[in-house]
């Protein structure tokens, strides 16, 4: 099971949200409040999560970085997206439909990716971040992943736009990386 999987699935007391206000909730999407909740009510209270900040030398923002002891740093990028709204998608871009336009995009896996790279790229100038010796020498010093989440989409709904292809939709959005709605119409997933 994946870092972002675990961390959404076990229940514990609460993490702490660090830059959460009352200005940050309003540019918030439903999707990423709702994602913010589910982070503070189900990661430990050892861990930290951050809203929109800029990482990197770039400066991208990803929507949620969260540290964990255990698990290291995650990276996630939300969308409030519906099926209806998702017409195409590939390993690098997903074309969506809003307003009879058609509009594409990066897609978010590999958008959250650059965001976690740039960001594990820079953190080891940080000699107390920086691995020592052997075969990861000069490299970050913890674990890293980051993942995409679908919170108005299911699982079987991403698949449907492959023509019912598992293997197609789990090249394009693996399962180990996106979290999904668990059943349509319920928004308390």
């Amino acid at each position: 099971m994946s870092t972002v999987m675990v961390l959404l699935e076990h229940e514990y007391v609460m993490a702490k949200l660090i830059n959460i206000s009352a200005s940050t909730e309003e540019r918030m999407t439903p999707g990423e409040r709702r994602v913010a909740s589910r982070l503070e009510s189900f990661l430990n209270d050892d861990c930290f999560v951050w809203y929109d900040i800029p990482v990197g030398r770039k400066n991208r923002h990803p929507d949620f970085v969260i540290i964990d002891p255990d698990n290291g740093l995650v990276f996630l990028e939300v969308k409030d997206w519906t099926v209806s709204t998702l017409r195409k998608a590939n390993q690098e871009q997903v074309t969506l439909e809003t307003d009879g336009l058609l509009k594409s995009e990066i897609n978010p896996l590999v958008q959250v990716r650059r965001y976690a790279c740039d960001t594990v790229n820079a953190l080891p100038a940080d000699p107390c971040l920086r691995q020592n010796d052997g075969q990861y020498k000069g490299r970050l010093n913890l674990a890293w992943a980051y993942g995409v989440v679908f919170t108005r989409i299911t699982r079987q709904q991403l698949k449907a736009l492959t023509g019912n292809n598992e293997n197609a939709v789990e090249k394009i959005f693996p399962s180990a990386q996106t979290i999904c709605l668990n059943r349509p119409g319920n928004p308390g997933d």
